[in-house]
This record gives structure tokens, C-alpha cells and sequence, in this order.
């Protein structure tokens, strides 16, 4: 038997993490969250219904009173190491909440870490950077890397993603082995049936209208879903056909895109609008894949593995 371990979750977004940890069967509690979208954490409540303190800006933030988390999750900014963001590693002034998350850590010394951020982190111009940045923590973590695609693993969503792993020293290292896979999902199997108005009509045909994102219910593989993406018809985008136009996913196929088994839903009201929804989701973690990462995490079987450690 297991002990309910606590978590915090920064760059928290609509609680992807959060949501990971309940798919994974992980009892939990969340101590807290540093998101600065007011929009996302509105949505985030919506999902996950806790009463976790935000502490705002992790820049900025004052986490002194803040009791040692057993994991510390972050899927920290991508836009430094993505080609959109033009892959400017540690020179993005985006970068700087890396190290506020690292001054975090390593004030409150947690006994896991789990980030994430996307596969360009590791190609020729990044990795070097990344390196140097793991290794600053080595005098009191050891570190595993690990890259996979949900799309690989029987989900529709292709969006190839790199998980960290820290291990305090004193702990069982965390490493993330091979991920089971499943049958692999289809478009029909999450496509909703009857359309609620929860979705964006698009008007305007695809550049390349025989483009292998046009999805079709025997599709098996899905790419990029905001709003944004969609309505400049970015290349990546998969375009669901509708009447004689093209729509993105509702609500409830965004949930099932991202790997959720059990969901609410999210009325759209007080804060909570589709545009909020597209982007909230653009910016979350694949609660599916994000789920099968944390399956591998060493668990406590007694308080006592929960105690602190002291800084060497």
C-alpha cells in the first residue's frame, strides 16, 4: 500500500500534471501551482476541482512557507527550444523561468522531478544547453532523459515530447523505461457523434486541400489543434471536414485527443470560452502519455520515506 504523496505543479496550465497523476492512479494531494494565464487556472479548477494555492509567477513568486513536495512537476516554456519560437535556447528571455524553477527546487528539495517540454530540447543546438542546465543541479540530483510520442504508443495525437526525470540523491533513481502501447485510436473512436457548439467553424480550404491532415474516421495519427493554428492553416494543423467547410474539435474531443479517460464538462461561461479552451489544450501536457510516464515513479509504501533531506 502506497501513501498519498503531495505535489506541486508549476507552469501548471489547465492541470495537465494534475490530471496525469489521477489517470495514472496515483493518490495525491496538490500543495500548489504557479500558472500566470488567469483563464487557464479557471479552466484548470473546472477540471481538477482542488483548492491548490497559485503562487503566481515563478519569477517572482515567494514559495518560503511552502511545505517540501514529494513531486515537483513543470512542463516549463517550449517557445525557446521549438522551431516556432525560433529555437533561441537560453538567449529567450522566456528561459529565465528555468532557472527560477531551479532556484525552487532547490530551496525546497523535493524528492522527484518531472519536466517537460518538446523534442526540439534535444536536437544539436539545444541539447548542449539543456546539459549544462542538468547538471547544475547535480550536487543534489541525478537525472534520466527520456523522448516518446503518444501517437507511438496507440493514441491519435502525434506530438513527440521529452520527460526529465530528477531523483534526489538520497532516493531510488527515476528512470522512465519503455511505454506499453495499446491499440492504436482512431478518428471515429473519439469523434463526437452529435456536435455541441463548443468547436470553431473554418471556412477557408487548407492550402494543400489533399493534405494528409485532413482527418477522416479511419485516421490514426493527429497533429496540431489551437485555435491560432487552425485559422492560419498552419501546415501541421488536422483539418476535421465539416459540411462544406472544415471545424476544430469540440471540447470533449479535445479532452479524448488528449489521452483523458473520465472528464467533465466545461460549460462555456465565467471565463470559460472556446478560444480559452483551444488555447489552454495547445498548451497542456497529453494527459494519456504524461499518465504512462508516471507509472514509473518510485512510490512511498510508508510516511517515513516522505521525510526531508538536508542540503550537502
Amino acid at each position: 500500500m502506497t501513501t498519498q504523496i503531495t505535489h506541486f505543479s508549476a507552469f501548471s496550465g489547465i492541470g495537465g500534471a494534475c490530471s496525469a497523476l489521477k489517470e495514472a492512479g496515483i493518490a495525491h494531494k496538490t500543495i500548489g501551482i504557479s500558472e500566470i494565464d488567469h483563464l487557464a487556472t479557471i479552466i484548470r479548477t473546472a477540471i481538477i476541482g482542488d483548492s491548490a494555492t497559485n503562487i503566481g509567477d515563478i519569477n517572482t513568486a515567494n514559495w518560503d512557507k511552502m511545505e517540501t513536495p514529494y513531486l515537483f512537476s513543470g512542463g516549463f516554456p517550449c517557445q525557446p527550444f521549438s522551431v516556432m519560437g525560433l529555437m533561441k535556447g537560453m538567449k529567450d528571455p522566456r528561459a529565465t523561468a528555468m532557472f527560477s524553477m531551479r532556484k525552487m527546487i532547490l530551496d525546497l528539495l523535493p524528492n522527484y522531478i518531472l519536466l517537460e517540454n518538446v523534442g526540439g530540447i534535444l536536437t544539436a543546438r539545444c541539447l548542449p544547453q539543456l546539459m549544462k542546465f542538468l547538471q547544475s543541479f547535480g550536487h543534489e540530483y541525478s537525472y534520466s532523459i527520456h523522448k516518446s510520442n503518444p501517437n507511438d504508443l496507440g493514441f491519435l495525437q502525434s506530438r513527440t515530447r521529452v520527460f526529465i526525470t530528477l531523483s534526489r540523491l538520497d532516493q531510488t533513481p527515476w528512470v522512465i523505461g519503455k511505454l506499453p502501447t495499446k491499440k492504436a485510436e482512431t478518428w471515429a473512436d473519439l469523434v463526437d457523434s452529435k456536435l455541441d457548439n463548443s468547436f470553431f467553424n473554418v471556412k477557408a480550404k487548407p492550402r494543400i486541400t489533399n493534405s494528409k491532415f485532413i482527418v477522416s474516421p479511419s485516421s490514426t495519427k493527429w497533429a496540431c489543434i489551437t485555435k491560432g493554428a487552425i485559422l492560419s492553416q498552419c501546415g501541421r494543423t488536422s483539418w476535421i471536414p465539416h459540411r462544406s467547410a472544415y471545424r476544430s474539435p469540440t471540447t470533449s474531443e479535445l479532452f479524448k485527443l488528449f489521452g483523458y479517460s473520465n472528464f467533465p464538462s466545461l460549460p462555456l461561461k465565467d471565463g470559460i470560452s472556446r478560444s480559452s479552451i483551444s488555447r489552454g489544450f495547445g498548451n497542456s501536457w497529453h494527459v494519456g502519455h504524461a499518465a504512462l510516464v508516471l507509472q514509473s515513479l518510485p512510490l512511498p509504501t510508508q510516511p517515513t520515506q516522505l521525510k526531508l533531506w538536508s542540503k550537502s
